[in-house]
């Protein structure tokens, strides 16, 4: 008889601790800083370039935004970069979002979310 009672004592404890553990957001680990967006987004670009994606006037844009933002699916920031050189005027601007853990999102020429 106490052996159950014992078992039962233990798995409450175990329910109870993974509670009080808990983040108030629910995510799997810490945010990110602003700093760490920002470095996260210049790799990006230089992954890109190194694949052939973009081409290597990028290597050169700058950075003229770091904003974040509200989503339906969380908390995310959008990195935007303008590339006066580009051939193509319509996609002089790039943008790459970030999640709030730092997982790229999407990276596009059109500021959608």
């Amino acid at each position: 008889m106490i052996k159950p009672i014992k078992l039962c004592i233990v798995i409450l404890i175990s329910l109870l601790a993974s509670q009080v553990m808990a983040h108030s957001n629910h995510a799997l680990g810490e945010p990110v800083s602003k700093e760490a967006v920002e470095a996260r987004s210049d790799a990006v670009i230089d992954q890109l370039i190194s694949q052939n994606k973009l081409n290597k006037s990028w290597d050169a844009a700058k950075k003229t935004a770091v904003t974040p933002r509200e989503t339906s699916a969380g908390n995310v920031w959008v990195i935007q970069f303008d590339n006066p050189d580009e051939i193509v005027k319509s996609k002089t601007a790039l943008y790459v979002v970030i999640d709030e853990l730092g997982n790229v999102l999407a990276v596009s020429h059109e500021n959608q979310l």
